[in-house]
């Protein structure tokens, strides 16, 4: 029997095999495994469907594994000719994760940007990035000025004046929450100008800003400006002005 009736013998095989089989999964993993040897014998020029019979009888039954063929093929037909395809641009590549990560601004840096001072007031703008930074820790004792120390005992924030260090005296601001009325607190503010003394502090004009309340009073003979019934929801928008009077 010469080789093309040999071969034409094998194919007829094949092909009355593959009438009679149905593909499992067992028989497709067993397929997928040999692949990698059976496209190296068919690249190589050996009989590979021969030598391999039942991996070839396979792919003519199985749609999936077939496509699976193909590709492999394609793909190992280019590394073995050096003709796999080239991009015709290369975008950019995206480094954006190995940018340095933001960070919080510390409390000096985000009260040098609140404090503003013109020719006659003195500012200080809040934020809900400065307001957890400005709450003391619960063992914290912050000075009480007037006399309803029950009432108002919980602190929601305090400014000291080592905290402001650029400002030209000593001043106080201070938030507390209002036990009566938990949604609602107390702001004081305490200021010491130069050249003046207990109880001769009376007068500092101060003002409350925030939305569309405005209010203004001024500071009694130890300095204290308060303003009660303030939302607690209103401290990241409040902005507070002293003003610097001839006296200061």
């Amino acid at each position: 029997m010469n080789k093309k009736n040999s071969d034409t013998d094998f194919m007829r095989q094949q092909f009355l095999r593959a009438l009679q089989l149905q593909p499992t999964s067992t028989d497709c993993e067993h397929c997928i495994t040999q692949l990698d040897t059976y496209i190296n014998l068919q690249l190589s020029g050996e009989p590979y469907q021969k030598k391999m019979p039942e991996v070839t009888l396979h792919l003519d039954i199985c749609p999936e594994c077939a496509d699976i063929y193909a590709r492999f093929y394609e793909l190992a037909l280019a590394l073995a000719t050096n003709t796999l395809p080239e991009p015709k641009t290369i975008p950019e590549p995206d480094l954006s994760f190995l940018s340095t990560p933001q960070t919080t601004p510390s409390l000096p840096e985000l009260l040098q940007k609140a404090v503003q001072q013109t020719a006659n007031w003195l500012s200080v703008q809040l934020s809900e990035l400065l307001l957890p930074l400005l709450q003391p820790p619960p063992t914290a004792f912050v000075t009480r000025t007037l006399a309803e120390r029950v009432r108002y005992e919980e602190v929601l924030l305090h400014i000291s004046p080592e905290q402001l260090p650029f400002w030209d005296f000593p001043v106080h601001i201070t938030a507390f929450r209002d036990r009566t009325e938990p949604s609602q607190c107390l702001v004081e503010v305490s200021v010491l100008a130069p050249g003046k003394e207990w109880p001769e502090l009376a007068g500092q004009r101060v003002r409350l800003i925030v939305d569309e309340r405005r209010e203004e009073t001024e500071t009694d003979p130890w300095g204290v400006a308060a303003f009660p019934d303030v939302s607690v929801s209103d401290l990241p928008r409040l902005r507070l002005e002293i003003e610097l009077n001839e006296a200061v």
